[in-house]
């Protein structure tokens, strides 16, 4: 298959492409959307490479099968992913992750200071607005789950009250 006919072919399948994304919940905003076209884009070009001609390719490989075909590769590219992120998180020995603790950076002056403002702010607070914060706290491990729409509006209301509390302070 000559270079004019596989740009024809990959130009008849950009559709396809961008269906196949969608199925897969990547859409032209996710942060990984141009890798992942490209890494289909080679699939596809290396399937074009192994047909004969143009009339070769269609036939062997017809639109569903591709679509299908380009989903699970899809996934495949996914779960690599997502495996070697891991694989990297895990690799990292526990002295280097205690290290780099955000604490170490701030004098004992400032400790004191940041707990002295939270303590405050704490205080400040009515119960049932402390009852909020917590459930904000331990929104992660609550069970049954607290409901995104509850949660954003316990940090609407909170971050109101802590900006009037910094204004006080």
């Amino acid at each position: 298959m000559t270079n004019e006919e596989m740009e024809e072919l990959f130009k008849e399948y950009h559709g396809l492409m961008f269906r196949v994304l969608r199925r897969g919940g990547v859409f032209p905003a996710h942060s990984y959307f141009e890798d992942y076209w490209q890494e289909l884009s080679l699939v596809l070009f290396q399937l074009m490479k192994e047909a004969p001609d143009r009339i070769g390719f269609l036939t062997a490989y017809n639109e569903s099968w591709l679509f299908s075909h380009l989903l699970w590769r899809l996934s495949d590219i996914r779960r690599y992913q997502t495996r070697h992120v891991k694989e990297e998180v895990l690799e990292l020995p526990v002295e280097e992750l205690l290290q780099t603790t955000p604490e170490e950076h701030l004098d004992a002056a400032a400790v004191l200071e940041r707990d002295a403002l939270l303590m405050g702010f704490w205080n400040s607070l009515k119960p049932k607005q402390q009852g909020q914060l917590e459930k904000l706290w331990q929104a992660k491990s609550q069970k049954p789950p607290v409901s995104p729409a509850l949660l954003s509006y316990y940090r609407t209301c909170l971050r109101k009250i802590f900006k009037k509390f910094c204004e006080n302070f």
